[in-house]
């Protein structure tokens, strides 16, 4: 028996898992029925060089990533998500590894 493809199934798992993360307060921001934690700007769903086509918490999935809203680019785009913790840092200014930024502190 043949499984699907992680194109198909990645979609449905973020989606998935962000329903169940344990948040206590969900709020709903502007005109939008989407509830999270903070307000999302940009979704990227890459696998390898390509983008997953998704909508997550109503956001058309894309190579646009944001940076560190006072210290980083405002926007910027990946190529390949085996990039996204060093230009993340480089020119975002924000630091992905948890390890890392924990390092720092």
């Amino acid at each position: 028996m043949k499984g699907e493809s992680t194109e198909a199934l990645l979609p449905n798992m973020v989606a998935t898992s962000l329903a169940k993360l344990p948040i206590p307060k969900l709020m709903r921001w502007g005109a939008s029925d989407v509830h999270f934690v903070r307000p999302v700007h940009t979704v990227t769903l890459l696998l390898g060089d390509k983008v997953i086509p998704a909508t997550i918490l109503g956001i058309q999935s894309d190579r646009v990533i944001r940076g560190h809203r006072f210290m980083g680019e405002p926007e910027f785009t990946i190529d390949d998500a085996d990039q996204y913790p060093e230009i993340l840092r480089e020119r975002g200014k924000v630091i992905a590894d948890y390890e890392e930024r924990k390092a720092k502190i």
